[in-house]
């Protein structure tokens, strides 16, 4: 049996204008690379991040729930630095240049086309908020269930084409031999 892999995707709502927001989902994974790029760029500024959990469940509840709270500080802080906030990392974590439309996919989103224009950020950003953690995880609940259903059709797909391809060898063989005794035939008839 395939095992599938489980992780958490946080939904974080940028909101620009009330006319002008968009959605990008990053898992804990994406937090920490930007936080790395940051420290690079920034080395006197420290931002930080939720820990990592080595050896609990990552899923329960109050878990998610503090680690929510610890990403959305550090998404203010980010946020709360004019610096920071214009820097490409920011720019390209949040999809500034470029936000995802509201058809893109959780994969896409994640994977943003950046153009490589800086455009300034007025200081006014209305305000940032990772949300609805429960309607993410069944999107993606969702879109594993279909991946690991079209992967079984694949399977059963894949193994009725081997089956057929043996079929059609046997059938091969037969008329190859019916050939080679309709020969033999006609050589001890002659």
């Amino acid at each position: 049996m395939e095992e599938r892999a489980k992780f958490t995707v946080f939904k974080i709502k940028v909101e620009k204008s009330e006319s002008d927001s968009w959605f990008v989902f990053r898992r804990y994974t994406d937090f920490v690379q930007l936080n790395e790029k940051l420290r690079r760029k920034f080395p006197k500024v420290r931002l930080s991040l939720p820990p990592k959990r080595w050896f609990k469940d990552n899923f329960d509840k109050d878990f998610i729930e503090d680690r929510v709270l610890g990403l959305q500080a550090f998404i203010n802080n980010c946020i709360g630095h004019k610096d920071i906030c214009n820097s490409r990392p920011v720019r390209e974590f949040f999809c500034f240049d470029e936000p995802p439309g509201p058809h893109d996919s959780l994969e896409e989103s994640r994977v943003c086309i950046y153009n490589s224009q800086m455009i300034g950020l007025h200081s006014h950003i209305a305000s940032w908020s990772l949300d609805s953690l429960e309607e993410c995880r069944a999107l993606c609940d969702n879109l594993e269930e279909s991946v690991y259903r079209l992967r079984k059709e694949v399977s059963e797909k894949d193994t009725e084409i081997s089956l057929l391809r043996e079929e059609l060898d046997l059938y091969k063989r037969q008329v190859e031999m019916l050939s080679q005794a309709l020969r033999y035939e006609g050589i001890n008839n002659n």
